[in-house]
Parts: structure tokens; sequence; C-alpha cells
């Protein structure tokens, strides 16, 4: 019986043959109808310019990408030359202000030396050698403490 439910008399296809005949049919009519093929081109170029947009994307972004390595190694360069110039600044700084201290000091030894002198010629003339008998005294001794008569 089962054979008799897919035959079917000799002028009529079966269910099988009605189906794929249907399809190959649509087939057919679809390939001769130059609308579902125009929408095919249509659906081919949207796809092509989405890869093209894509691809473009894709570069851009290697080239952003590149752009922000190219930025972050002279970022990098840029602090390695900050910290070697304070590094620069900081040893300057130093040698200003220990010159700066061997001023003062050399400052200090010569304002002591002045209040020395100033304090001799203030006990010279209290003791009534004055300017000239000073003066006097200065020329009568021998040039830096050499006699020329030895």
């Amino acid at each position: 019986m089962s054979c008799a439910s897919t035959r079917t008399p000799m002028n009529g296809p079966t269910r099988a043959s009605q189906q794929s005949g249907g399809s190959v049919q649509d087939h057919m009519i679809n390939f001769m109808d130059p609308a579902p093929r125009e929408r095919q081109h249509a659906q081919i170029e949207q796809r092509h310019a989405k890869n093209g947009i894509t691809q473009l994307d894709a570069l851009q972004l290697q080239e952003a990408n590149k752009t922000i390595k190219n930025l972050r190694t002279k970022n990098n360069q840029l602090h390695s030359e900050i910290a070697q110039m304070r590094a620069s600044n900081m040893t300057k700084m130093h040698n200003l202000q220990t010159k700066m201290s061997d001023l003062q000091f050399e400052n200090q030894s010569l304002q002591s030396k002045m209040e020395l002198m100033q304090l001799k010629m203030n006990m010279s003339s209290t003791l009534g050698l004055g300017a000239n008998n000073l003066r006097r005294q200065i020329h009568s001794q021998p040039p830096f403490g050499i006699d020329p008569m030895l």
C-alpha cells in the first residue's frame, strides 16, 4: 500500500517530483526575471561597499594606532629630557649654592679684616700716633718684612 500512496497514475507526478519541480520552476522564473538578479547585484555591491568601508576603517585604525605609538614614544623621550634637565639644574643649583657660601665666607672674612684695620686706625689715633706717624711707620718698615741691610 505504501507504493500506491507515493505513486500516481502515469500522467501525474508524485509529491516529491512536484516539490522539486516547483523549486526548479521558481529558479527558472527567477533566472528569467531581471528584478531578483538586480537585487542580488545590489546586495553584492552593498557588501563590497561595506567591505570597502571596513577596509578604510581598518586603515584609519592602523594609522591612528601608529600615531598613538609615535606620540607615546615622543612623550617618553620628552619625559627623559625633562628628567635630565632637572638633574642638570639640580647640579647647577648645588654648585651655585656652594659658590655663594664660599663668597659669603670670603665677604665675612673681608669685613672682619676691615673692622680690624678700623680698630687699628682708631687705636693709633688715640695713642697719639696720628695718620702721619702711621704713614712714617709704614714707609720706614722694609717692604714685605725684608730688611734691605741684611
